[in-house]
């Protein structure tokens, strides 16, 4: 099994071909977004993914909730 990094997860599982809902990010907004990682991860490797994230425009967040993720780390 390939190693993949917590950019490619994360940005996989926020991908419109993985998402159960069918709704086109790029015409709306959200107002939040939970994130779940399970196992050795590093906060600092998550918060680049998601500052990446914030200004690749895939997701755009209401002005009223400036943060927008809440992140959750499960060690094993």
């Amino acid at each position: 099994m390939a190693a993949h990094t917590i950019k490619e997860l994360t940005f996989s599982g926020l991908s419109q071909d993985n998402q159960a809902l069918m709704v086109n990010q790029l015409q709306g907004m959200n107002i939040a977004c939970v994130l779940l990682y399970r196992g050795d991860i590093c906060a600092r490797e998550i918060n680049t993914t998601l500052s990446a994230l914030k200004t690749s425009g895939k997701m755009t967040f209401v002005e009223w909730c400036p943060t927008g993720f809440k992140v959750h780390f499960i060690q094993l």
